[in-house]
């Protein structure tokens, strides 16, 4: 598996890590069961399962009419070099506009002239996006700000 910003992200979710855990152990599960299983709100749960879809560690299949989740064989090794390479696959800029729509990408753009011209830091760049302090590093480093 090639690690990517998506999958970090995905593995960087506590709700995420536990929906992984639970179907390793009980493959083939709904959205409704994983949620109930978790106590967490089932848009929650749907919002954790598409995230990590579009990662590539879970994928369903469609059974009576219900999608079953299950578990992507996975397994990769975090050295520096891989590190890198992961986050150099995928720009963020195209995963930031896909993941918060490009409508915050666009003033995105526009606020982060703001931070090169020194009138924002990047701790309230990320605020005004709500995205994270990293999230806003990475995004701010793809578009040459920093």
């Amino acid at each position: 598996m090639v690690l990517s910003v998506m999958v970090f992200k995905a593995l960087s979710r506590d709700q995420n890590i536990r929906i992984i855990s639970l179907l390793v152990e009980n493959p083939g599960l709904s959205a409704d069961e994983i949620s109930e299983k978790l106590g967490i709100p089932i848009s929650t749960t749907y919002k954790s399962l598409a995230e990590l879809c579009k990662a590539g560690l879970i994928r369903y299949d469609v059974r009576g009419g219900e999608r079953r989740f299950y578990v992507e064989d996975f397994r990769f090794e975090v050295t520096p070099e891989t590190l890198l390479k992961g986050l150099r696959s995928v720009e963020f800029k195209n995963v930031f506009s896909d993941i918060y729509g490009e409508g915050k990408y666009v003033r995105a753009v526009r606020l982060a002239g703001d931070v090169r011209d020194g009138k924002l830091t990047v701790r309230q760049f990320a605020k005004m996006l709500s995205i994270t302090y990293h999230e806003a590093i990475l995004l701010l480093m793809e578009l040459g700000v920093i």
